[in-house]
């Protein structure tokens, strides 16, 4: 199965940056999870993402342990699991 790249919006509220990224949805949340863990001291601890629509479809939030959740309202993205949290060692 081949998906198509669509338009994302990383937001960064705390520091006012957003990146837009052109990626296959399934990538999404390995991105934000990159953003958070590595650049989190110049980006903050949270990020909201957007679809091309600017319609927030989920929200990222690493805590001081560099623990990752994950939030959104929209039961029907499977791609992004309602709420999750990722560990060093991978997924519980």
């Amino acid at each position: 199965m081949i998906m198509n790249k669509q338009l994302f919006y990383f937001v960064f509220p705390q520091s006012g940056e957003t990146i837009t990224k052109e990626m296959n949805p399934l990538a999404v949340k390995d991105a934000a999870v990159k953003y958070l863990k590595t650049q989190n001291e110049v980006r903050g601890d949270i990020c909201i993402i957007k679809d091309s629509r600017e319609n927030v479809i989920a929200m990222g939030y690493v805590s001081d342990s560099m623990k990752v959740s994950f939030f959104t309202e929209d039961e029907t993205v499977n791609d992004i699991k309602p709420i999750g949290v990722i560990e060093e060692g991978g997924e519980r």
